[in-house]
């Protein structure tokens, strides 16, 4: 009686992602939204422009 018994495999678990240490800063980018670059753009700009427009840069 003991041929007609199947034996299966125990089935491998993968292993559990690690939890990040609270103490560490992450190491990903930092999360800004995505409008942040073209504010940034947009203020350099006026910048530039008002620094033409008082003289202190270009003609």
């Amino acid at each position: 009686m003991a041929d007609n018994v199947i034996k299966f495999r125990k089935i491998e678990k993968r292993p559990e992602p690690k939890k990040p240490d609270p103490k560490k800063p992450a190491g990903g980018p930092p999360n800004w939204p995505s409008w942040l670059p073209w504010a940034v753009i947009g203020a350099a700009g006026v910048v530039f422009f008002l620094l033409q427009q008082s003289g202190v840069v270009g003609g």
